[in-house]
Order: structure tokens, then sequence, then C-alpha cells
């Protein structure tokens, strides 16, 4: 009836109350609508993401609750609750198609930062569940160039080349192979 009337104090209230007798995803879909009356109501998205929050604590696989706060974390340009939350977020996640998204975005942050190592690791996973994911190819080149790892490099460079990518760039990647082996590595095969 609030909702109707659009008292969006009321539904909060509501909704809060509610939350405080549940627990698992209904007490995570509680949070959520109180969350969702806030930044889309009433125009207070500090209050929106605390509610976000403690709907993951409720249940850490909620959809919306992850997008919402991933939006929040984006805009402000918070990496370290990216971070965070991907990295949570990759722990309960099962879908494989979405987890590969996940580790390819958590191999970003990680490289964003600076973190080499956690970067090969979200990696590794990541063409564990997709062998020719493009981006993760083409990350793990970057990563091995970063780190000077030149086999490994000319490796990678290899793997891309094969890859479902348009001529032009499978070229490029072999050109790059050739070119790591000649000059780094002073082997012309």
């Amino acid at each position: 009836a609030a909702r109707a009337e659009c008292e969006w104090q009321q539904v909060v209230r509501a909704c809060l109350a509610l939350a405080q007798r549940l627990t698992g995803t209904p007490q995570s879909e509680a949070f959520e609508e109180a969350a969702v009356v806030f930044a889309d109501e009433l125009g207070l998205p500090g209050e929106a993401e605390s509610l976000l929050c403690q709907s993951l604590a409720a249940d850490p696989a909620s959809p919306l609750a992850f997008g919402r706060l991933h939006a929040i974390y984006a805009k402000r340009g918070d990496m370290d609750a990216l971070l965070g939350l991907v990295g949570n977020r990759t722990a309960v996640e099962r879908e494989p198609a979405t987890r590969a998204l996940l580790y390819y975005e958590w191999a970003r942050l990680q490289r964003s930062k600076g973190q080499l190592d956690a970067t090969l690791e979200a990696l590794a996973t990541l063409l564990e569940l997709d062998p020719r994911h493009v981006g993760g190819l083409a990350l793990r080149v970057d990563v091995h160039t970063a780190r000077g790892e030149w086999v490994e490099a000319a490796a990678a460079l290899r793997t891309l080349a094969s890859a479902e990518i348009p001529l032009t760039q499978q070229r490029l990647a072999r050109l790059g192979a050739a070119d790591i082996l000649e000059r780094r590595l002073h082997d012309p095969h």
C-alpha cells in the first residue's frame, strides 16, 4: 500500500523491519527493496550502498545487489571495492560463462593495480574455463611482457594467433611472437 501511495519512507521502514525477521535470500531481497527505494526514489545512494552490502551478506549470490554495488563502485572508481566485490562473487558463481566473465574482470582489476601474480592466477582460472578467451590471452601476453618473461609471452602470442580473431590480428600476434623469439631470445624458430 505504501508503494502504491509513493510513501517511500514507509516502504523503507517496512522492508527494514521485515529484513530483521528474515534470513538468507528473503532477507537479502528485503534489503534490496529498501536499497532500490533509497537509490531510485529518494536519491540517497549512500544509504542504498550500505543496504546492498547487507543484502550480499545475507545472500552472496544475489544478482541485483551485486549489479547495483558494481555500478556504484565503478562510477566512483573504487578499484579496491570492485576487486573485493568481484573476488567474492567468483567464489559463489556457478555458471561457467559468468565465472569466466568474472575472472576476466578480476584479472583486469588486478592488472590495473599492478598485481601481476594475482593477475596470472585469475587468468589461469579464466583460461581453464575458456581456453580461447581472447581478452584473457591478450592480458596474459601483457603480463608476461611486463615481467620480462619472454618465453611465456611468445607462447601466449602463439596461442592468441590461433584464436578466433581477425586475420590481421592473428598476423600481428604471430609477428609479435617471432619478434620476441628473434630479438629477446635470439631464436629464429
